[in-house]
């Protein structure tokens, strides 16, 4: 009897694992495409209605003078930002990590609705 709790029990275990795996609902993405300059447009499309806070910083980036995007994102699809390279001889080198917030970093509030 309790081999077949403890059977059952990890066979409830992995099946929540996978449907929780296989179902993420990824709410924005973020792209990247080098042009024949060897220059880098970030691109985003935005699957959700709303605006989002996006915050996207480079982890590591050769080749190109610092840069990041700290915004908030209202249309479905657009250019984040472009990257030019210091040396045009070479390519950037880049990787990078992003979070989001839905809707706005510090909204302001109408105190007449309180």
């Amino acid at each position: 009897m309790k081999a077949v709790f403890v059977s059952w029990y990890l066979f409830a275990i992995l099946l929540f694992a996978f449907l929780d795996s296989a179902g993420q609902n990824y709410s924005l993405n973020i792209t990247s495409e080098m042009k024949e300059d060897k220059s880098v447009d970030f691109f985003f499309d935005k699957y959700d209605y709303g605006s989002f806070f996006l915050n996207l910083t480079f982890n590591q980036l050769e080749n190109a003078p610092p840069a990041s995007f700290k915004g908030t994102l209202v249309s479905t699809k657009g250019k984040l930002l472009n990257i030019r390279p210091i040396n045009p001889e070479r390519p950037i080198v880049f990787s990078y990590s992003y979070t989001f917030i839905r809707g706005q970093l510090n909204p302001s509030f109408c105190f007449c609705f309180i």
